[in-house]
């Protein structure tokens, strides 16, 4: 019984209408780099659950103080609520981004009538543009935020997702999200999120031939998810555009959610006006730095 009102439940939210992106560009700046022309940035993914630990308690603030600590230039947030009785009726994404002066940008992909779920960008940069493309999806919706940023002059993408639990659905996730990048315009970009797969799945190939997964390419990993028994999963990833290029990255074991922040360091290359802007593709081509040994897991 309990399992057929939740079943309905979700029909009926899948019914509702996603509410638009909201974007806050109160905070100007160009990062935590050390000045406008260095190429270097921090990028952070996290499925903060809510900012519920395992009591179910919210709090944002804790949250916030544990990305306080990565010093992050560009966040994405996965499972964030906004007005929701169980995480205390709070907008986190705002409270959040107040606490590190940051920019946001939040795309609800569930609509539960008095409040909404989905995923955000938090940016050090301007944020000049928002959208969010619904993906298909069984029973709870889900979607992907394009945030566009204009870091040193020059617009920067990052794509934000959170895929569905079931595989036959993440299969469609995958090759719909894979035909909108492959549609859309050639920028140094990043796409992040809680793939809810790990890295050998053939389901990512596809993004793989637009985007790299550096540390894939490699065989390096990284535990984002935590083990009820020990050991864990590793399932959220950030994926770069060709010319990026990978100088760190590290899971630390931090935070009450029951994912861990994954952390890249990378090095944007000045605009080449002999190559014309970076195209997202398989003809593209990039570096791959080793990680540095500080920052390893």
């Amino acid at each position: 019984m309990k399992r057929a009102f939740v079943s309905l439940t979700f029909l009926i939210v899948s019914l509702l209408p996603p509410r638009g992106v909201e974007v806050s560009n109160l905070f100007a700046g160009e990062g935590f780099s050390l000045g406008n022309n260095d190429p270097v940035m921090r990028i952070v993914t996290y499925n903060i659950r809510g900012c519920r630990d395992e009591a179910g308690h919210a709090d944002p603030a804790a949250v916030a103080a544990e990305l306080a600590g990565l010093q992050a230039d560009i966040i994405a947030l996965q499972e964030v609520d906004n007005g929701l009785p169980r995480s205390g009726f709070q907008h986190q994404v705002k409270r959040i981004a107040g606490m590190l002066g940051m920019n946001y940008a939040y795309g609800p992909s569930l609509n539960l009538i008095v409040g909404t779920y989905g995923n955000a960008v938090l940016s050090t940069y301007p944020i000049q543009s928002a959208r969010m493309v619904m993906l298909p999806s069984e029973l709870e919706p889900r979607s992907v935020l394009k945030v566009t940023l204009k870091r040193n002059g020059q617009p920067f993408d990052v794509y934000t997702t959170h895929f569905g639990l079931h595989h036959e659905e993440r299969v469609k996730q995958s090759e719909f999200l894979a035909k909108q990048l492959r549609e859309d315009s050639g920028t140094h970009a990043i796409l992040a999120g809680d793939f809810n797969t790990t890295p050998d799945d053939l389901i990512l190939d596809g993004l793989r031939t637009l985007f790299r997964d550096p540390l894939h390419e490699r065989g390096q990993r990284l535990i984002t998810l935590s083990g009820k028994t020990g050991g864990g999963k590793e399932i959220d990833r950030i994926l770069l555009s060709p010319r990026l290029i990978l100088i760190d990255a590290a899971a630390p074991r931090v935070g009450k959610s029951d994912h861990y922040p994954v952390v890249l360091t990378v090095e944007v290359p000045p605009p080449d006006r002999t190559r014309g802007p970076e195209k997202i593709g398989p003809d593209a081509s990039g570096g791959l730095r080793m990680s540095l040994p500080s920052m390893r897991e």
